[in-house]
């Protein structure tokens, strides 16, 4: 394993990565979803655990453009998470008088709101289990377990977060169920 071009490759993704800190996006250069990469993912630390979905394109990516073996992807993996969760921790501006980032928290209702389709047999969300079978109640009183798993898989948000985005999400959901059948 040839560390020092592989320190030129991570060297390289970390630049072709850009962290947008006013609109709370990332964009990177090997997402392999082209809307990813086209209008980004929503700056969070836990889009690079270990086991992250983004992985995939990371490893498409470095096979592909650099002709990296899997142990070489793995320890660039490693590296350049490492380099983005730093970049991202030190650069978010913490409010310590809420305890919230309420413009991210907002940002996170958005996204999920845009992810959420509403339809005659029931809604769909990104946080569903599974992703395609439709949340049926038209009722969201109770905060569901797997939206709670998503909000902090995805987002890296703690439980009072959560418990924001939910009363959010919740409430325009509903207003749109509403909305739509009268």
């Amino acid at each position: 394993m040839n560390k020092n071009y592989l320190n030129k490759v991570i060297d390289q993704l970390v630049d072709e990565t850009i962290l947008d800190f006013i609109i709370l996006k990332i964009y990177l250069p090997f997402s392999g979803l082209s809307q990813v990469a086209e209008n980004g993912i929503f700056l969070s630390a836990g889009h690079f655990s270990n086991h992250s979905h983004l992985f995939d394109g990371f490893w498409f990516h470095c096979r592909n453009i650099y002709g990296l073996t899997d142990e070489e992807i793995e320890y660039s993996w490693d590296k350049y998470r490492h380099i983005i969760i730093d970049k991202i921790f030190q650069s978010t501006p913490l409010n310590e008088s809420t305890g919230m980032n309420k413009k991210y928290l907002d940002k996170v209702v958005d996204q999920l709101v845009s992810e959420t389709r509403i339809e005659s047999n029931g809604f769909y969300t990104p946080f569903s289990s599974p992703p395609s079978s439709p949340y049926l109640s038209s009722s969201l009183l109770l905060l569901p377990i797997f939206f709670s798993d998503h909000c902090r898989d995805i987002y890296g948000l703690n439980n009072e977060e959560i418990n924001y985005v939910w009363e959010q999400y919740k409430n325009i959901i509903e207003d749109k169920i509403k909305n739509k059948n009268p």
